[in-house]
């Protein structure tokens, strides 16, 4: 029984639903998007439908799912993207799990409980030294593969559309300069991003997109 299409709830902003949107573009699929703000959030939260309480949610046949990387897997599944062999599978979770802990480092900086003086002493110390480190793994886990197009194999795969989802929602936020400024030195990297930005988004520049 088809319940109609899916629908991916979330706020409406790029954030940890964009990935899931790029893979459902890149299926061609059809779903629809859902934001939800202010008191529909509020009250779709507490509903029940959703195990921990958070978004993103997808919708797919009247089940509901719920931790973005456990719907980026099963959609994955669905689609044709998801890992196929152990290799495979350990460098998603390699990359996904490294994007994660890049951003975790971030969050507190942007979203903690500190004083405006705080937070530029510590977006800085993150651009000086947390970043040139991750990038700096990312750059030469990405440099040493012969097909650069993509991380962990020769097509897409999930943890492609989490770099890339990732990068499309720091391209845009308010440390948008310092990303333009330091990826140029990661060239794998940054060639990679300009690449799958133009694919997406239409962008030929990552300068231009904002």
């Amino acid at each position: 029984i088809n319940l109609g299409k899916m629908k991916l709830y979330y706020f409406p902003m790029k954030g940890r639903v964009e990935m899931l949107k790029l893979l459902l573009k890149e299926a061609k699929a059809e779903y629809e998007f859902v934001p939800k703000g202010g008191e529909e959030w509020q009250a779709f939260k507490k509903s029940g439908k959703l195990d921990f309480e958070q978004m993103p949610a997808l919708e797919d046949n009247g089940k509901f799912y719920v931790q973005s990387n456990a719907i980026l897997y099963y959609l994955g599944g669905k689609y044709g993207f998801a890992p196929e062999s152990a290799e495979d599978r350990y460098l998603n979770e390699w990359w996904i799990g490294g994007f994660g802990d890049l951003v975790g480092k971030l969050i507190p900086i942007m979203y903690g409980n500190l004083s405006e003086e705080e937070k530029k002493t510590k977006t800085e110390e993150f651009f000086k030294n947390t970043v040139p480190f991750f990038l700096g793994v990312f750059e030469k886990k990405l440099a040493a593969k012969e097909n650069k197009d993509f991380l962990a194999s020769d097509k897409y795969q999930c943890c492609d559309f989490s770099c890339v989802g990732l990068f499309a929602g720091m391209l845009e936020s308010p440390l948008a300069q310092a990303w333009k400024d330091i990826l140029p030195k990661y060239p794998s990297m940054n060639a990679y991003i300009e690449k799958h930005m133009k694919h997406f988004y239409q962008i030929n520049n990552l300068f231009l997109f904002a």
